[in-house]
């Protein structure tokens, strides 16, 4: 695989577009689209570079953020498009509720399987784009919430790119950037204000000419399952081991798969998780059985007490009956389980991810 070197030229309308000789990848979540407003000032014509912001929008999020972005940008914004050529010099922005990769120097979009349960999903864009452009490849994480683009990072490191990481002291929210540190060792931590600086000096460092992407096996594995689920299981054989795991979202078996941060879990349908967000998952799964315990302990409660009522009308006189001593059983079983809820903690660490910010409210 061979990636172009960057240079600069001046072209007419009449030309067609200049494919992108690099790529910056920019993800995020919660507080992060002001943060990537601010590093796309620094942006200019001529360097070849295409940007992607990939940002966990709800599918009822604003249209206007190709606007907000490159309001004050020297390259102009857009949500990306299924089939586009990948051009130098231009911002694109996933569309909510779709994946997006890259294939033959062209996006693809795809409403694939969600992935840590965020569609679009940074890992899927980074592994894509490192695969794709290797050491030209350049992987920006910001806030939010969660581990989504730790294993990102991780591939662009792997194919020899460049990463920076928002500094969490800085960030709004910190678990995003601090996931990605716990599993690499980034290129650079820097505050915000620095990172479009950071962004021009590693591009322009690019060498021009050819370059050959050596693409680690397992790499190319996962990043083929992104794209097609043909061949998954025969693919997750390669990858990982098959774990006696269920998937929370299919319940299909689980492969583990062997990373440098926290190892990765998918099934053969496409859904995919980093350890911690399995265990999350589990916590959810083992709180909503026990509610569910809850109400039938509750409802078996008062089923027995009816039908203890209704045995003393018939028989006033009669001792505690089967159904009194049942009841005050299933009473007793009822209280210790919610004094149980009452005292367990059920998510391991990190609280669920608030929605994005829409551009008009930043």
């Amino acid at each position: 695989m061979h990636c172009r070197g960057i240079f600069i030229v001046n072209r007419s309308t009449d030309e067609p577009p200049e494919q992108a000789a690099a790529l910056a990848i920019i993800g995020g979540s919660a507080g992060a689209l002001p943060a990537a407003r601010q590093i796309t000032r620094h942006l200019r014509p001529g360097m070849g570079l295409a940007v992607v912001i990939i940002a966990h929008l709800s599918s009822r999020s604003s249209s206007t953020l190709d606007k907000y972005v490159s309001r004050d940008s020297g390259l102009p914004a857009a949500f990306a498009t299924d089939g586009q050529t990948l051009e130098a010099d231009h911002i694109y922005i996933a569309p909510p509720d779709l994946h997006l990769l890259f294939d033959a120097g062209r996006i693809r979009l795809n409403s694939g399987p969600r992935i840590n349960y965020s569609r679009p999903s940074i890992d899927v864009a980074m592994r894509s784009g490192a695969v794709h452009f290797g050491p030209r490849t350049v992987g920006i994480l910001l806030s939010g919430m969660l581990d989504d683009g730790a294993a990102g990072v991780e591939s662009i490191q792997a194919c020899g790119g460049k990463t920076i990481i928002q500094d969490p002291e800085e960030a709004p929210y910190p678990a995003m950037p601090l996931s990605a540190i716990n599993a690499i060792t980034p290129d650079h931590v820097a505050d915000v204000e620095n990172i479009g600086a950071l962004l021009l000096e590693i591009v322009e460092a690019f060498p021009a000419g050819p370059i050959t992407v050596d693409v680690p096996q397992a790499l190319q594995l996962e990043a083929a399952l992104d794209r097609t689920l043909e061949n998954a299981q025969s693919r997750l054989d390669q990858l990982g081991a098959r774990t006696s795991l269920a998937c929370p979202d299919c319940g299909g078996p689980l492969w583990e798969i062997p990373r440098d941060g926290e190892n990765g879990y998918r099934c053969h349908i496409g859904h995919a998780y980093s350890a911690s967000r399995l265990l999350e998952s589990q916590w959810d799964e083992i709180e909503k059985s026990l509610w569910v315990a809850l109400r039938s302990l509750e409802e078996k409660s008062r089923l027995l007490q009816r039908l203890a009522k209704e045995e003393a009308s018939r028989r006033p006189n009669s001792p505690l009956t089967s159904f009194e001593t049942k009841a005050r059983e299933a009473e007793a079983h009822t209280q210790q389980l919610r004094t149980l809820l009452s005292k367990m903690v059920f998510e391991p660490g990190q609280e669920a991810e608030p929605p994005v910010q829409s551009p008009e409210s930043t």
